[in-house]
């Protein structure tokens, strides 16, 4: 999930890898690469090899160190249209399992694949219940800023009043 910052119209993530929270979280502006692209038109983008794409930013890869091979990128918007972030899912398998010819036994594997429209409806429903869930957090931060305001507005009116006047 790449969140959108508006004041700054930058996409950003935070790169998890494994325990390590020290990882810095990675921006760049919301017109570049694959989620950029998204994000500046508000369409989906399924791309079956990331490489051959001339929208796909490889200096993401280099910085994470992660390879990407296909993308399935989606816009996540608010009830009124605005951009609040763009989901993303690299990098599809399929299991794959082979009969090892000399020893009989069943191997199971993987095989890299493109992303299918199934897996577009399913990203569609799970982008609809991220903007639920963002826009939800949106309001619950402006309330929480406006409550801490009024609350430093009373404290300051008090702190006001315990000062004595000189008289």
């Amino acid at each position: 999930l790449f969140l959108h910052a508006p004041n700054t119209d930058e996409l950003y993530f935070k790169p998890i890898s494994g325990l390590d929270t020290n990882v810095p979280e990675i921006r760049f502006p919301a017109s570049a690469g694959i989620a950029g692209w998204v994000a500046s038109r508000g369409s989906m983008l399924n791309i079956p090899d990331a490489y051959k794409d001339d929208r796909f930013n490889p200096a993401i890869d280099k910085q994470t160190g992660f390879r990407t091979r296909s993308i399935l990128c989606m816009p996540v918007t608010g009830d009124s249209g605005e951009l609040l972030g763009v989901c993303q899912m690299v990098n599809k398998f399929v299991p794959t399992k082979k009969t090892n010819s000399k020893t009989g036994k069943t191997e199971v594997g993987k095989k890299f694949s493109h992303f299918s429209s199934d897996d577009e409806l399913t990203l569609k429903r799970c982008c609809s219940r991220v903007a639920e869930a963002l826009s939800a957090l949106r309001d619950l931060q402006k309330e929480a800023a406006a409550e801490a305001l009024k609350v430093r507005r009373v404290s300051e009116s008090r702190r006001r009043q315990s000062i004595p006047n000189g008289n």
